[in-house]
């Protein structure tokens, strides 16, 4: 305490994890817990790696700039995804199917999600990664997104109109 005095002690097992290892669930007291929306966190729209990717996308395709929702069409929108898509397939991002974390504890489940540079700088990605990576380059340009979960699985939703009527889904992996 603040006198100096030891008030007593305990001794408590803690356990270290990369930033990358995202928890996706975990059981406390026989009751389990999804959370999955954690994975939201590792979305970086202020990420420089996605800034020059971005500058890519307008190189490498006949998209004339990023406008988001400010095309007034859902065309519009989705010609934007899909030059995002064309460009990381013309990059040679490839699915990769590397998930493990250190996690030892059989009543938490994580993952390693990727960063953006990690993506660029393998060339690699799993669901998570791509969705999350997408998102974040979405996200940049206001298109609205969600992330859709499946077991073992997730991939990207993302409205083609700002009122948020029409879902499109995509399959980033």
């Amino acid at each position: 305490d603040m006198s100096g005095k030891e008030i007593g002690r305990k001794n408590l097992k803690v356990s270290y994890r990369a930033i990358n290892e995202c928890v996706l669930a975990a059981e406390l007291d026989k009751t389990s817990y999804p959370l999955f929306f954690l994975m939201g966190s590792y979305i970086n729209e202020d990420s420089p790696v996605v800034d020059a990717f971005m500058k890519e996308v307008l190189t490498m395709t006949n998209l004339s700039g990023f406008i988001g929702y400010q095309g007034g069409t859902p065309e519009s929108v989705i010609r934007q995804v899909a030059a995002i898509f064309l460009t990381l397939r013309a990059k040679g991002v490839k699915y990769s199917s590397i998930t493990a974390t250190s996690n030892n504890n059989p009543k938490v489940v994580s993952q390693y999600i990727r960063f953006a540079d990690e993506i660029m700088n393998n060339t690699q990605a799993n669901c998570a990664d791509g969705t999350v990576f997408f998102c974040s380059i979405l996200k940049k340009i206001g298109i609205h997104t969600v992330m859709v979960f499946q077991p073992g699985h997730v991939y990207l939703g993302y409205y083609a109109d700002e009122a948020k009527t029409q879902l499109y889904l995509l399959e980033t992996s």
